[in-house]
Order: C-alpha cells, then sequence, then structure tokens
C-alpha cells in the first residue's frame, strides 16, 4: 500500500469515527505537520473546512480565521494551479506557498498530501511545512 492509499485510508477511517480532532492534535501537536480538510464544491473555491490547532503554532493562523476561508487567498497566487489540482483529482502531492500569518510578503513552502472518497466534496490533507 502506498502512501496516498494510506491517506485514503485514513481519511476514510476518519469520516466514520466520532472524535478524530483528538487523535490528529496528538499527532500534530509538535510536529512540523498541518492536517485540516478541505470543502469543495463545483464551481467554489477550495476552502478549508477543519483544522488542526498546529496551524496558530507554525503559521500563525487561528483556527476561526481559517475556517471557511478559500485556500488562495493565504497562498502566492503563481501557486493557484496547485489548488486546482486538489479540487479536481481525488489524490496527489503539490507544493504550495502560503503566507504567514500577519506577514504580507513572507511565505512558507507546504508539501500537501491529499485524498477523498470519490463521491464526497471533502479532502482529507495532511501537510508538511518544508521551511
Amino acid at each position: 500500500m502506498n502512501s496516498l492509499e494510506r491517506l485514503e485510508q485514513l481519511s476514510r477511517s476518519l469520516d466514520e469515527s466520532e472524535a478524530p480532532a483528538a487523535v490528529i492534535e496528538a499527532v500534530t501537536e509538535k510536529a512540523p505537520v498541518l492536517m485540516c480538510t478541505f470543502e469543495h464544491e463545483p464551481g467554489a473555491p477550495l476552502r478549508f473546512g477543519w483544522v488542526s490547532e498546529s496551524w496558530t503554532r507554525l503559521l500563525g493562523y487561528r483556527v476561526s480565521e481559517l475556517q471557511g476561508r478559500a485556500l488562495k487567498e493565504i497562498t502566492l497566487p503563481a501557486d493557484h494551479a496547485n489548488i486546482a489540482a486538489i479540487a479536481l483529482l481525488r489524490h496527489g502531492v503539490v507544493r504550495l506557498r502560503v503566507r504567514v500569518a500577519g506577514a504580507s510578503s513572507r511565505y512558507v513552502t507546504l508539501s500537501v498530501t491529499w485524498a477523498r472518497c470519490e463521491s464526497d466534496t471533502t479532502v482529507f490533507a495532511t501537510i508538511l511545512c518544508e521551511e
């Protein structure tokens, strides 16, 4: 089983779990890892759904600042095509440069691995901070 298949399996198990947030927070508490879900409706921008607390620790964004916000609002415009890949493909890996909260020109490179069930509009993402 490759890493994308494992992520798809994790996504399905978290969808079925009653308390995935507590488990994920324990995993991401100290590692340079961000986790979230994105909501995708056809014709609409990819928006944050659930967001791990690690976004605050690593990039300075409060969870409430990101929930419901379009991903492209904090992503370098040159990387918007990679956001489209997340919206269109069932799974994959892309790099995005995301603005650090409170900094107009400081970006951090992220490696985004995502997966979703075919019939679902929710995308589960595991994101590694490369810087």
